[in-house]
């Protein structure tokens, strides 16, 4: 059995700074869920209004609540941990983390998965991450995360005085697939994880389950 590569300091930062991020993510894996069901709950029971000023405030909290984690996770300044100064970090430093160190971290009859991995960062098969890929990886982050942190600069943190409309939940939703899927494909060069899913322990459906109101 052969002993795994010593991680370097920085990838040991990386490892660190990555479990913060995945649990951003399954905040808002999680909470995605949890809305798109009470939003189901709603249209399939004939006994509630069809309108309230309780499913505005519903959709209200769950909107800017997972716009501004979205717009954390692509922060760019130096004092905070985002997915977006991970992947500059890794772009500036890509010979931290090599095809060798991520192999000899996965069991011996996964090595096949650790190379396609990690081919997925070197297409030219090559020991060392290849640069523009992360660059491409950022520039996706910038082309689809942008109509979304621009609104929480505008609309939820500031009020903007031209502010630009407001983006749709088919905007937010695509920003949050785009964020899971960067962040699974960084999961898996860093700490060989698997892929995030929407995970809430509770019964947290037990509060419909009884009446609120006495009268």
């Amino acid at each position: 059995m052969s002993v795994p590569l010593p991680t370097p300091p920085l990838v040991e930062k990386w490892q660190k700074w990555f479990l913060t991020i995945r649990g951003e993510m399954l905040f808002l894996l999680s909470h995605r869920e949890m809305y798109r069901q009470i939003a189901g709950m709603i249209q399939a029971n004939p006994s509630l209004p069809e309108t309230s000023v309780v499913y505005e405030w519903i959709t209200w909290g769950y909107g800017h609540s997972s716009a501004a984690t979205v717009r954390r996770l692509v922060d760019r300044r130096p004092d905070t941990i985002s997915l977006r100064r991970l992947l500059e970090d890794i772009k500036r430093h890509p010979r931290e983390t090599t095809r060798s160190w991520l192999i000899s971290h996965y069991p011996f009859a996964l090595r096949h998965k650790a190379e396609e991995v990690f081919n997925a960062f070197a297409p030219s098969g090559g020991e060392f991450i290849d640069p523009q890929v992360i660059r491409g990886d950022v520039s996706r982050l910038e082309d689809e995360i942008g109509l979304i942190k621009k609104f929480v600069d505008e609309h939820v943190a500031h009020h903007a005085v031209k502010a630009k409309p407001a983006p749709t939940f088919a905007d937010l939703h695509q920003a949050i697939d785009v964020l899971s899927e960067l962040t699974n494909r960084y999961g898996q060069l860093l700490v060989q994880g698997g892929a995030l899913e929407p995970v809430v322990l509770e019964d947290w459906k037990l509060v419909f389950r009884v009446p609120w109101a006495s009268s």
